[in-house]
C-alpha cells in the first residue's frame, strides 16, 4: 500500500487530480475550495505528493504581478495512483476461497 497516497487529504489530491488527468492544471484555490481543508494543511500534503514525484507545482505571477500558484498531475503520478487502487482492490477483493468456511453459527 503506498502510504503516500494513502493519508486521507493526499487521497483526495490524488483522486482529484487523476479526474482532471495529467498534464492539465487546477490552482491551489480552487483544490482548497474543492476539497474544504486549509490553505496551510493542502500546502504541506502538496509538498509531500511534489516530493514523492506525483504532482508538479507551478508558482507564477500574474501580469499585475499577483501570485499564483497551479498544480498538474505527472505521468508517474497517475501510474501510483493506478497501482494503488489495484492494492486496494486485491484488500478488498482476496483472491482466495472461502466458500468452504464455517459461519460462527456452526
Amino acid at each position: 500500500m503506498n502510504e503516500i497516497i494513502h493519508s486521507p487529504t493526499r487521497l483526495r489530491v490524488m483522486a482529484t487530480m487523476v479526474e482532471l488527468g495529467v498534464g492539465r492544471r487546477i490552482s491551489f484555490k480552487r483544490l482548497v475550495k474543492l476539497l474544504g481543508v486549509t490553505k496551510g494543511n493542502l500546502s504541506v500534503q502538496l509538498k509531500k505528493l511534489d516530493e514523492a514525484g506525483y504532482i508538479t507545482i507551478i508558482k507564477s505571477f500574474s501580469a499585475t504581478g499577483v501570485p499564483a500558484t497551479h498544480v498538474k498531475l505527472t505521468r508517474e503520478g497517475k501510474a501510483a495512483f493506478d497501482r494503488y487502487l489495484a492494492d486496494l482492490q486485491r484488500i478488498l477483493k482476496p483472491d482466495f476461497d472461502l466458500s468452504e468456511e464455517r459461519s460462527a453459527d456452526d
